[in-house]
């Protein structure tokens, strides 16, 4: 094999209007959504002005514009999402204004050839030879390589459409995925040559829908977060083999 999956990790970020305050683990104890043994030996730590709270296998970063959930352990992705859509339901009448899935995937690719051979197909260096005037282009002492390709996955009747975007059927939010592709080389961490996947499944709210959109968040995280974590393992993996089969 050319490529191995070296890291894998996932985090929820909810942009709302929510006191940084209440996520605490005394507030997780209150209303029942975590045993009494995680809100205990759980460690709060104050950053300027962020709380930060670590519960072992999962970390909490709030601000007053954003709560960060960040998975700390790979396979508990549906008791992760399980939680995170039970805190919004407790705060059901406060108003979201953004949603983001995020999963990143690292891989390690064994030669250096191949590590090239990835952003010249995803970003043809013979493209940029053949249209720049810089005065770079053919110094046999300057590199030509991709530092990060953005993609953007969104509905064809939203890209489609010169009109005001609207949402989908009943929906109260906006959806597109980013996936941004970049190259890693740093010999210090092991990893000499590898390629980082990071997607970004942002749902925006509609205007004058944020509370709407709040009370759909729970069942929109438990219908797509570890769907979206399995289609984004297998995008990637598709696209390292299609390029370095």
């Amino acid at each position: 094999m050319k490529f191995s999956i070296q890291e894998q990790s996932s985090s929820i970020v909810w942009v709302a209007a929510v006191n940084q305050m209440n996520l605490t683990p005394d507030w997780f104890k209150h209303y029942e959504i975590l045993p009494s043994d995680d809100c205990d030996q759980a460690s709060v730590a104050i950053n300027n002005n962020s709380i930060c709270c670590d519960f072992g296998w999962f970390e909490i970063i709030s601000s007053d514009k954003k709560i960060h959930f960040k998975l700390a352990k790979n396979g508990l992705e549906q008791d992760f999402v399980d939680m995170v859509s039970s805190v919004i339901s407790v705060m059901g009448t406060v108003k979201t204004y953004g949603l983001g899935m995020n999963t990143k995937i690292k891989f390690k690719v064994n030669s250096f050839e191949d590590y090239h051979k990835v952003g010249d197909e995803l970003v043809p260096k013979s493209k940029l030879y053949e249209a720049s005037k810089s005065g770079l282009i053919g110094n046999p002492d300057v590199h030509i390589g991709m530092a990060r390709c953005r993609i953007a996955f969104e509905n064809a009747i939203h890209h489609n459409s010169d009109k005001e975007v609207k949402p989908i059927d009943d929906n109260k939010f906006l959806d597109t995925i980013y996936l941004d592709i970049s190259g890693i080389s740093d010999k210090s961490t092991g990893m000499e040559y590898g390629v980082l996947f990071s997607y970004n499944h942002h749902i925006a709210s509609v205007k004058e829908q944020e509370i709407q959109f709040t009370e759909q968040l729970p069942d929109l995280l438990i219908n797509n977060f570890v769907s979206d974590i399995t289609n984004n393992r297998e995008t990637a993996e598709n696209i390292m083999r299609n390029i370095l089969s």
